[in-house]
């Protein structure tokens, strides 16, 4: 397994809409992109983005079981808009992350595997927190540079 570099990022709580859907780890590399290119993708455009957060989206990952979870794609709400027909509001939780960045979608499985299983014994300041999903940061540059940030949601230990 590769060695990735973690730093530690305070993130603040970001009002938000998207569209989610429900997944497998097995079917998630299917459903996932899908919920993207289908469904929230052709609508991004249109979305009434908050301007604090220029063309950002994130993708929310909320454990249901051991192998079931919901996958949020979401834009940071404009204040005082309506959350837009067809989409949910979900928030993108603040707190402090645990952050890989510069990722690209070919190691993302890699990477959800050293920042969740193998960079936790590989350090004693900061433990899990499952109370909070783990975060895809996209970046307004996603589709040039194909990279993005992966945030493990983290407390001091």
């Amino acid at each position: 397994m590769a060695q990735f570099t973690v730093t530690i990022v305070e993130k603040p709580t970001i009002k938000a809409a998207g569209m989610k859907v429900r997944t497998s780890m097995a079917k998630s590399h299917e459903d996932c992109p899908k919920l993207w290119s289908d469904a929230f993708g052709p609508r991004m455009m249109s979305f009434p983005a908050d301007p604090a957060y220029p063309e950002q989206s994130f993708g929310i990952s909320v454990m249901v079981d051991e192998d079931v979870f919901d996958y949020w794609a979401v834009m940071p709400l404009a204040p005082g808009a309506a959350v837009p027909e067809g989409m949910e509001a979900r928030d993108v939780p603040g707190g402090l992350y645990a952050c890989i960045s510069g990722v690209t979608l070919a190691v993302l499985g890699e990477v959800y595997s050293y920042i969740y299983m193998k960079w936790p014994g590989e350090q004693s300041e900061y433990t899990l927190d499952y109370s909070r999903p783990g975060l895809e940061a996209y970046h307004h540059d996603f589709c040039q540079t194909q990279l993005l940030d992966i945030l493990c949601p983290v407390n001091k230990a």
